[in-house]
């Protein structure tokens, strides 16, 4: 079963995540799975922010 690329094929780009989100993310991942990148991108959003890798106010060009 083909998996849909995480942030959309228009954005072909590599991304580094820091290994304790990226743990967090392949234990969800069969939920993440199931329910769409919107989540995916909103739980990295949120870690960042919650573990201080983001300005409070970073604009995120979608």
């Amino acid at each position: 079963m083909p998996r849909e690329p995480i942030f959309g094929e228009r954005q072909q780009r590599t991304i580094y995540l820091p290994v304790e989100l990226h743990a967090a993310l392949i234990k969800a991942q069969g939920h993440l799975h199931m329910t769409g990148n919107g989540l995916f991108t909103q739980i990295i959003r949120e870690w960042l922010a919650e573990n201080s890798y983001l300005p409070e106010r970073e604009e995120v060009k979608t």
